[in-house]
């Protein structure tokens, strides 16, 4: 009977082991699918849920395929959760309620840094079915709007579907976002005098004014803390659809108020309102608060009132909101003359400067070509000349009506609604002035809040072609063709009058022909309608977009992003960069456009890693969307800053990942342990393959190698590669870069050969010293001087040493002049020819630089340093502290940086008169020069860091003797962190 049990049990194993191979044969689902649901454990029926719900109807084929998708990309998903997860939450809600200077101090606080406990929960084994169908269910209703279409499905699969950002909880943060956002792209907000309501105005009761001096109107209403009172005020829609409302307000409390809004006593929410600063004066630096109302026409009652504590309401900002369906190009970026019925539109003047004022013309000759581009609602209108380029700017004082041109700063008073006139051509409205472009009777340009004269505005293509002569005087000219858009007609321009000429300014007719004469002239008429656009439609949305991702705040600690709720990252929009590349990511996926982020591990020239967002047009190019900065903006510290290599996040599990690769079999850096991104280097870099082997030669354990550079204080793993034969091979490497090549034993990494890079041939160049052989060298820095900050560097360019004996300065007389080949960041010395002794001393900055510098020491005939009271323009910009008295603290690190961009200076009063022999001085700098007085130690490589010996710095440059060849690092031992590598070309530093 035993026997007869237990060959039954074998039996039923066989047959249930046969029977669910064959169900694994027949299922429907791919292997992977397959794979990922035995894996779920518990969770499989949920996962089935999802697939049987998408199976029943052949109409939701490509849903399935989403399902499938998800699901079998799912198999190392994962989020971290625990009280030590909910305590950073509120720590990050908590921080964004506080005063600017204040966060610091409370991200460093050990009251909110509560630790608690964590774990991980496999999405596999823990993702509801109803979760996973909202998911789709969404991101299908987005893959419907007109510019998502054209995504190949694959592109929807990869960049809009995935709900996984990062390892924080899941939650249906993309519903939200689309609620929040969606309404906001399709409206195109005007505002203007008439948009603003002060809020004071909306009360009788002195006792809710306050008098706040910087305030609108130099008084605010007081909302009491608890309910005790309420703001209330009408509200009069002409149409039907949303609202924007925006609200100034001062908060004077240490931390955020919470009040409630409502519309027609339906709440709309409760919003935080952070802290401000004082009670006394605004600060403008906050943004408002701003939220959106679907509206009835028709009169409406808004109400707020505060749920803890007290808030001033400055004013609120009820822009007029015209509706457009986005991103609907209403006239594509391009050039174009601007025409209405009384001419075309040009300068006023026959040179492009700031302030020039714009006219009508009738001569077609004199018409300026006008460069159109669009963020998908709003236009600017560019006009370039000699190389100078301007956009037409709105002057936005209360009850001017001044249009001018001017240097583009991207401004709202810088942007232009298009409203479609019935008859054809356009109104064209200004974004924050909400004035119409018209002209008055002498044909002058202005801006006006009724559109007295009616009078459309209409866009004429311009077109170069190229035309022949058929006539006896055979020859070529090249000439502007134009479509006239009312007339569906072309207009050749060719002016055979005068003498030969070629003008700079090539805008219309580009020759004259020296002898008048007939011609027959062919050309082909092309078919360019207004309407059609170059811009993919995609990215026309990430730049209408962008508007809201703009509205993200830079602040806090990079390490607390993986585990902050995405729902929190909507609301309350501030973080470092992996914050805000997740915030731009679930925005633009939200509203339909294919978005993920690029990043590298370290970057291969500095310290530090970083990530950015990057769009897909319909075709899978991929263009960059940093925050700030217009859609497409090549950013300098992405294409200058050298790489190494760069990655892309994923939602696919990459196959060819270190980890997939891997599988376990040996220790990896903790960089690679994720399969979720691939190698997008030669996107960004001129890159090559190579093959280092390893020195001598010894029996290699490992499989796998690696690259490190170096950052501040180590060197640092970017990228990996196989083990062939006696080498490892690495990939899409990019060229310039100096890499150290590593093995990796489960903790530390162990150089396998010398540090190289790749030339611009594609050669690896390795850098070997030559222990036999020594040089002298001179050292000035410990850091590269980069340029990011160039501009600030000539700041001091064009400043004056002056000495008097008038404490005015009436009587100055100028000892020393900054040049150009001032503006290296270290110390300079200029020598007084001056004989005349002087009791007051001090630098003027140049027009327009802040009198921007840093220390300056000056110097009597016997080569002391002269002491004396610091003096000159008091404050600093934006009241900052950078004061007068950072110019003589002994930190080159500090600088004066004035209130007012032109006519500061600086200087000191002596106890009596003196001379002035010799002055030094340093502009803006990083800190990285030689100072004397310093303590430094000199390393160079081999195999390690070996040191060459320290020394204290008596001048601006140190001198060693040093082994030929070698790669060298120099730490400044008394302070400062920053030091690269350099080796030494024709005596010169070069930086790696």
């Amino acid at each position: 009977m035993g026997n007869y049990k237990y060959n039954l049990r074998k039996v039923v194993k066989y047959i249930l082991f046969v029977f669910s191979n064959l169900f694994l044969a027949c299922t429907p689902w791919s292997s992977d699918t397959n794979r990922a649901l035995d894996l779920a454990g518990e969770n499989r029926k949920e996962l089935e849920k999802v697939l049987i719900h998408y199976g029943k109807n052949k109409a939701d084929s490509l849903k399935l395929k989403a399902a499938e998708y998800l699901i079998s990309n799912m198999v190392f998903q994962y989020s971290i959760v625990g009280s030590e997860v909910d305590s950073v939450n509120v720590h990050y809600k908590y921080i964004y309620g506080a005063k600017g200077e204040d966060r610091n101090k409370l991200f460093k606080s050990d009251s909110l840094r509560k630790r608690g406990d964590k774990d991980i929960k496999y999405d596999l084994q823990n993702v509801s079915s109803q979760f996973i169908i909202d998911q789709i269910e969404s991101a299908f209703r987005t893959y419907n709007y007109d510019w998502s279409k054209k995504y190949s499905f694959e592109m929807f699969c990869e960049y809009i579907l995935p709900y996984k950002l990062s390892e924080s909880d899941n939650v249906d943060w993309r519903s939200y976002a689309n609620k929040k956002f969606h309404p906001m792209i399709n409206l195109m907000p005007f505002e203007g005098v008439k948009s603003i309501y002060e809020a004071e105005s909306f009360t009788r009761v002195d006792s809710l004014i306050e008098k706040v001096s910087n305030a609108s109107a130099a008084k605010v209403f007081h909302l009491y803390q608890k309910g005790k009172n309420k703001f209330k005020m009408s509200i009069n829609s002409d149409r039907k659809g949303y609202q924007k409302f925006a609200i100034r307000y001062m908060n004077g409390n240490p931390m955020a108020s919470t009040a409630r809004i409502k519309v027609d006593n339906k709440i709309i929410g409760d919003f935080v309102f952070p802290a401000t600063g004082t009670w006394e004066e605004m600060n403008n630096s906050r943004l408002p608060i701003e939220f959106m109302v679907n509206l009835d026409s028709g009169k409406h009652e808004l109400t707020i009132e505060s749920l803890d504590k007290n808030l001033f309401i400055d004013f609120l900002v009820i822009p007029e909101c015209i509706s457009i369906d986005m991103p609907l190009p209403i006239v594509a970026n391009g050039i174009f003359y601007l025409k209405n019925s009384a001419g075309w539109l040009t300068l006023d003047k026959d040179s492009l400067v700031n302030e020039a004022g714009l006219k009508i013309t009738n001569d077609f000759s004199k018409a300026m070509p006008i460069e159109v581009t669009s963020d998908g609602l709003f236009y600017q209108f560019k006009l370039e000349q000699d190389d100078i380029t301007k956009v037409i700017d709105a002057f936005q004082e209360k009850n001017s009506s001044r249009v001018l041109v001017f240097d583009n700063y991207f401004t709202n008073n810088q942007k232009w609604g298009l409203i479609p006139n019935k008859k054809g051509g356009f109104q064209i409205r200004n974004k924050a002035t909400n004035k119409i472009l018209t002209y008055e009777n002498d044909n002058t340009v202005i801006q006006c809040s009724e559109d007295f004269l009616h009078d459309a505005w209409h866009f004429e293509k311009v077109r170069k072609d190229l035309f022949k002569d058929t006539g006896k005087n055979s020859r070529r000219i090249l000439a502007y063709n134009n479509y006239d858009i009312t007339n569906k007609k072309w207009r050749l321009i060719a002016n055979t009058r005068g003498s030969f000429k070629t003008y700079k300014n090539e805008n219309f007719v580009l020759q004259y022909l020296q002898n008048p004469f007939y011609v027959n002239w062919y050309f082909k008429k092309e078919k360019k309608a207004l309407l059609k656009d170059t811009i993919d439609p995609a990215i026309k949305a990430a730049t209408r977009i962008s508007e809201i991702t703009n509205r993200f705040h830079w602040f806090g600690e990079a390490n607390m992003g993986a585990a902050i709720n995405p729902l929190n990252i909507i609301e309350f929009f501030y973080g470092t960069c992996p914050i805000e590349t997740q915030y731009q990511t679930m925005v633009l996926r939200s509203l339909g456009v294919a978005s993920t982020i690029d990043f590298v591990f370290n970057w291969a020239d500095r310290p530090s890693s970083h990530e950015w967002s990057v769009v897909f047009d319909h075709k899978g190019n991929t263009i960059q969307n940093n925050c700030h900065n217009p859609v497409s903006a090549l950013i300098w510290w992405i294409n200058h800053n050298k790489k190494g290599k760069v990655y892309r996040k994923t939602n696919s599990i990459n196959k060819n990942s270190l980890f997939i690769k891997n599988n376990g079999r040996e220790g990896i850096p903790s960089i690679f342990n994720n399969p979720y991104f691939l190698d997008v280097t030669d996107e960004y870099c001129n890159s090559s393959d190579v093959s280092i082997p390893v020195n001598n030669v010894r029996k290699i354990k490992n499989k796998f190698g690696y690259l490190q550079v170096y950052d501040n204080k180590n060197w640092t793993p970017i990228g990996w590669g196989e083990y062939i034969g006696t080498s490892f091979y690495f990939e899409k490497l990019e060229k310039k870069v100096l890499y150290l090549p590593a093995l990796f034993n489960g903790n530390n990494f162990e150089a396998f050969n010398n540090p190289f890079f790749i030339d611009s041939l594609g050669k690896v160049k390795k850098i070997v010293f030559d222990p036999k052989k020594v040089k002298t060298i001179s050292i000035s820095r410990k850091y590269p001087n980069y340029k990011g900050v160039d501009w600030l560097d000539k700041r001091i360019i064009g400043g004056k040493f002056q000495g008097s004996n008038r404490s005015d300065f009436s009587d100055s007389i100028t000892i020393g002049v900054v040049t150009k080949n001032m503006t290296n960041p270290v110390f300079h010395t200029l020598i007084s020819s001056s004989t005349k002794k002087f009791k007051y001393f001090r630098y003027i900055g140049a027009t327009d630089s802040f009198c921007n510098i840093n220390e300056i020491v000056v110097y009597n005939t016997q080569g002391k340093k002269l002491e004396g009271k610091i003096i000159g323009t008091k404050g600093s910009f934006e009241d900052k502290g950078e004061t007068i008295e950072k110019v003589f603290d002994n930190d080159v690190l500090t600088c004066f940086n004035a209130p007012n961009p032109t006519g500061s200076w600086v200087g000191l009063a002596f106890n009596k008169s003196v001379n002035i022999s010799k002055i030094r001085f340093i502009g803006r700098n990083d800190g990285n020069m030689v100072e004397i007085g310093d303590e430094y130690e000199l390393f160079y490589w081999d195999k390690t860091w070996k040191s060459l010996g320290e020394k204290k710095a008596e001048s601006d440059v140190l001198v060693y003797k040093v082994p030929v060849g070698a790669l060298f690092l120099l730490h400044n031992l008394s302070k400062g962190t920053e030091e690269r590598p350099f080796t030494i070309k024709n005596g010169k530093q070069v930086w790696w």
